[in-house]
């Protein structure tokens, strides 16, 4: 595999708190007629038979026709496909909505009264019900259920009270209609299903930390060239992985040194799905939505001899098509550094079945620690200090002579960096050059600093913590 200089950032500073979040948007509208979109009407409390229509543009039909006996009114489920992401992608995986605030759903009967609702959904890490209801004005986890009258109404589940490994896979979404014996057989309508919220600016995938899923691997696995990782099995497994105690925790493996070849393997290549675990804690990992995000950002480091190991971020999306986010030089001296890489080439993030990081073959054993993954959304052209759409000497100039002032001074900094301006801006300036917002480059000569500059560079930097996240 050819290899180019990617992004490389080096952590000079701790990481600022991070929260999570995805894209909100419309789930199921049933467009056109004659597609159900693989919605069900069942379930193990249902005793009243069902039609289901899509007869009419826009809208799902469910027409309730009486038990076994005739009587009318009793209980029915309705529920999108299990495991389904949503109407315009029917791949399996659940769905994914760390961090939004809510489900909505349009429903409506055609009764004169009342009728009793639970909107529901079914979770991991088990198959888990969670039922929500109307206590509360957007709805609470096991509130009493809605009362759903003539007209349309919206109902709400709060997605931000459930647990993150719960947010981040639901494998069915519906509602629990109750017996309703004096209103008899009714006239379902499902209009929309959508998920809400403001979408936050990052997201931690994985930590690794001491407590997370699977002792602290979160679910991360060998995903390919694994016979690079000594003590694996040849399987797509946990096995020949770690978990370091150091810090706050890391993944940990020892990767060969080789011609990266079947006969001299070397450079394996790891995968994370959705960043909780499952049953089987490895390969069955489920779906990660990251459509809201511009850079992904890996905290890894090496140890062993050597100077420098090349690397690249890569994603799985749909039909496990494998995209590649870029590539990146990790330096072999056993200190964590942040690799980011942009995400603006890779398609279908929506749908991201695992992604991870390929190690490029080397020399000599490395010892490999991944800290973490993390997600970010951020504005303009990184390492583009003045604005004008182009990563060049402009912002060299613009650095230099801002060199230990407030942070303010520059913009599209290293996100990582909240400290005062200093030599790891102009590392981070380094690595951006040519890059501009078309995506094109420059050529041109990337000026050095000054002997002096370094040196006050030098005295700045040591007063900097270089430290592993705890976050």
């Amino acid at each position: 595999m050819s290899f180019q200089r990617g992004i490389l950032m080096v952590v000079l500073s701790a990481v600022a708190g991070v929260a999570s979040a995805q894209s909100p948007g419309v789930l199921y509208t049933f467009p056109g007629t004659g597609n159900t979109q693989l919605w069900l009407s069942d379930g193990s409390n249902q005793v009243n038979q069902t039609t289901l229509t899509n007869n009419i543009a826009g809208q799902l039909t469910v027409t309730e026709m009486g038990d076994a006996f005739g009587d009318p009114g009793g209980n029915i489920t309705i529920h999108e496909g299990l495991n389904r992401r949503w109407e315009n992608s029917e791949a399996t995986g659940g769905l994914d909505v760390t961090g939004l605030s809510f489900l909505e759903i349009d429903v409506a009967h055609n009764g004169a009264g009342n009728v009793s609702v639970q909107f529901y959904v079914q979770a991991t890490p088990s198959f888990t019900y969670v039922g929500a209801g109307a206590n509360g004005p957007n709805g609470t986890l096991g509130g009493a259920d809605y009362s759903v009258g003539p007209g349309i109404q919206t109902l709400k589940f709060p997605i931000t009270a459930l647990p993150l490994n719960q947010q981040a896979y639901l494998r069915g979404i519906g509602l629990n209609i109750r017996d309703n014996f004096d209103e008899g057989n009714l006239t379902w309508t499902v209009y929309e299903l959508r998920s809400v919220g403001t979408p936050l600016t990052t997201r931690t995938l994985v930590t690794h930390d001491t407590g997370t899923s699977d002792n602290g691997l979160q679910g991360a696995f060998a995903n390919f060239d694994i016979g690079a990782i000594l003590g694996n099995t040849g399987g797509q497994n946990q096995i020949g992985l770690s978990h370091n105690l150091a810090g706050s925790g890391s993944l940990q493996w020892t990767d060969r040194g080789g011609a990266g070849t079947l006969e001299s393997p070397s450079g394996a290549a790891m995968g994370w799905g959705n960043g909780t675990t499952n049953a089987s804690g490895t390969f069955g990992q489920r779906l990660t939505d990251v459509s809201n995000y511009t850079h992904v950002t890996y905290r890894v480091s090496a140890t062993g001899v050597g100077t420098e190991l090349g690397l690249q971020a890569y994603f799985q999306t749909g039909n496990f098509a494998f995209q590649s986010a870029g590539n990146a030089l990790l330096p072999i001296d056993g200190a964590f550094h942040d690799l980011t890489f942009p995400l603006a080439a890779i398609t279908d993030r929506q749908d991201v079945q695992f992604s991870g990081i390929n190690l490029f073959a080397h020399d000599n054993d490395l010892v490999i620690n991944v800290d973490s993954i993390r997600y970010d959304t951020l504005a303009g052209v990184l390492g583009d200090y003045n604005e004008n759409g182009v990563v060049d000497t402009a912002d060299y100039t613009l650095w230099r002579n801002n060199l230990g002032q407030p942070a303010t001074a520059l913009k599209n900094r290293n996100p990582l960096n909240s400290g005062e301006i200093n030599q790891d801006d102009y590392d981070f300036w380094k690595s951006r050059f040519g890059a501009n917002s078309g995506g094109g480059s420059v050529a041109a000569a990337i000026p050095e600093p000054a002997a002096w500059l370094l040196g006050l560079c030098g005295v700045v930097s040591s007063m900097l913590l270089r430290r592993k996240s705890t976050c």
